[in-house]
């Protein structure tokens, strides 16, 4: 019957055999991992009742008899049988069965993790407003700080604990927590699809900020460092974003170039024949930036009377600024001086009231269209 020493390295699993024999005659239970290894196990069922385990100063052993946590270990030499420490609790030095089991957990190694997102994770670029996903990734490295809790919550869970299901478990862990917390960066940073890999380290120490706890709290690990390689949307939506933001870029420049424009034709406002040219020109060219002038100036555009603002209603009713085309007698409420049809120069608009309904009238009528009433 074959008993075995299981080394649990960073990076690789091994399994020595040795026989039973081997294992009674052991004198010395040392360290035979790499310095590299987070942790390394020994198992066995037999052993020499004189044999003394010795832990290294960068280390920290767990042991276990039959299942049960027994201590840690700290650096120096424990006879595994004696009688006044009782590491095991025998009352003599007869040789019996019983299920050793020694993991030696490093105070300094550290354990690197390459992780990604399995799957893209959503979120709505300010911008465009368009949804998108990203995918991210990168790599991070912990080493134990709490060994007890390390074993417990960990190693001990499984005799067959490899690195491997280590860095599953952690990984597992990490994009569950990532994901709330690129998404909350981006939203409180107010980060655009572009400006992503900007912000790379603000988004890496926020994910650290959170695993952290965690990590410490539940698998008694501490995070050294943590590290964004890559966060980016998904190829097929970039050029997507991209069309999308110049579409936004160009609305911009034309709303833009439209103020220009109208506060060019407000400063020819005693020069309608410059001021029509560069309405019929605007309007033959681009006919969306010569709405948005029109509708900058508050003229009509729909060839009917300009709407004035509330402010320049309020402000023309209490004036009774009231005025009137002398070309196309057009009758127009506001401050605006010029007629946008043709350029004419506005007049005064003269009423009269009516005796009859007190209806308001203009000046030159001679019956009232409201009652028959003869007003002059």
């Amino acid at each position: 019957m074959s008993k075995k020493v299981t080394k649990l390295e960073n990076g690789s699993d091994e399994i020595e055999q040795i026989s039973e024999k081997s294992a009674k005659n052991l004198r010395y239970i040392k360290f035979e991992g790499d310095n590299n290894a987070l942790f390394w196990r020994f198992q066995a069922d037999v052993l020499n009742p004189n044999a003394e385990i010795i832990v290294p100063e960068t280390h920290t052993v767990i042991y276990v008899k039959d299942g049960m946590f027994m201590d840690e270990l700290h650096g120096g030499r424990y006879p595994i049988f004696e009688q006044k420490k009782k590491l095991f609790g025998l009352v003599t030095q007869k040789v019996g069965a019983v299920s050793v089991d020694l993991v030696f957990i490093s105070k300094t190694a550290r354990l690197r993790v390459y992780w990604g997102t399995p799957d893209p994770f959503s979120f709505r670029d300010e911008l465009t407003d368009l949804l998108i996903h990203i995918r991210a990734y990168g790599e991070f490295e912990v080493r134990v700080s709490n060994p007890r809790k390390f074993y417990a919550e960990l190693v001990g869970s499984d005799k067959n604990f490899t690195i491997s299901d280590l860095q599953n478990r952690l990984l597992g862990r990490l994009v569950s927590e990532a994901e709330p917390v690129v998404y909350k960066t981006i939203k409180e940073n107010h980060i655009s699809f572009d400006e992503i890999s900007m912000y790379k380290l603000e988004i890496a120490a926020s994910i650290k900020e959170s695993l952290s706890k965690i990590f410490a709290e539940d698998y008694g690990l501490e995070i050294c460092s943590f590290v964004v390689g890559n966060i980016s949307p998904l190829n097929e939506e970039i050029d997507m974003l991209e069309q999308r933001r110049h579409s936004i870029n160009k609305k911009r420049e034309d709303k833009k170039d439209a103020k220009e424009i109208a506060a060019e034709l407000e400063r020819l406002s005693d020069k309608a024949f410059e001021r029509n040219k560069i309405l019929r020109q605007l309007e033959s060219q681009d006919r969306d930036k010569y709405f948005e002038v029109l509708k900058i100036l508050g003229w009509p555009t729909d060839g009917g009377q300009p709407k004035a603002t509330a402010k320049q209603a309020k402000k023309a009713v209490a004036k009774g600024e009231k005025k009137i085309c002398p070309i196309c007698k057009a009758k127009y409420v506001g401050d605006i001086q010029f007629c946008p049809r043709d350029g004419g120069k506005l007049e005064k608009y003269a009423t009269t009231t009516c005796p009859n309904c007190h209806k308001e009238l203009p000046a030159d009528v001679t019956f009232c269209p409201y009652c028959g009433h003869k007003v002059q």
